[in-house]
């Protein structure tokens, strides 16, 4: 029985340290490549499997299913519960990289102050960047969603980046 009990805490401790890396398990092209991918396919994640295709499943896929450590909220919440898990912040007057997540006040733009987010696959010489969201465009809406689509965004009412550390 001792050994049994050895055998599980040296197990939980290992799954803990790995958790704490925040280092994904992918490159940050293979991250480009899946998520571009969805909104060509006209596809989408649910991760948390509530009201459907919403813009806070794609970093929530990111971060538990690639990270290990998932973030969670509205979007407006998510550099709050990003900063509590340990993940780098960059402010919203700096420019972002491939393979952020955006963070956005959705007010000025869609008249609600849950947020909106998503994942900058590129970033353009000018300062503006491509992105892959969720629930954005004529048809969202906060009960089902919409699946994945590619946006040009520039940095206006941006609030913040989440940093991510890939794998090289």
């Amino acid at each position: 029985m001792k050994k049994l009990i050895l055998i599980s805490a040296t197990v939980l401790s290992l799954s803990v340290s790995a958790v704490y890396a925040h280092t994904a398990n992918i490159t940050v092209h293979q991250a480009n490549e899946l998520y571009t991918r969805l909104a060509a396919e006209n596809r989408g994640v649910n991760y948390d499997n509530a009201f459907g295709y919403q813009c806070v499943d794609i970093p929530g896929d990111l971060t538990l299913n690639y990270v290990g450590k998932p973030i969670y909220g509205n979007a407006i919440d998510l550099l709050d519960s990003a900063r509590a898990a340990g993940y780098e912040i960059v402010p919203a007057d700096r420019s972002p990289r491939v393979g952020d997540i955006f963070v956005m006040d959705a007010w000025p733009l869609y008249g609600h102050g849950y947020g909106h987010t998503g994942y900058i696959w590129q970033v353009n010489p000018d300062g503006s960047f491509e992105t892959v969201e969720q629930n954005v465009g004529d048809d969202a809406n906060l009960y089902y969603g919409t699946p994945a689509r590619l946006v040009h965004r520039t940095r206006d009412y941006m609030l913040g980046y989440i940093r991510l550390a890939y794998q090289k």
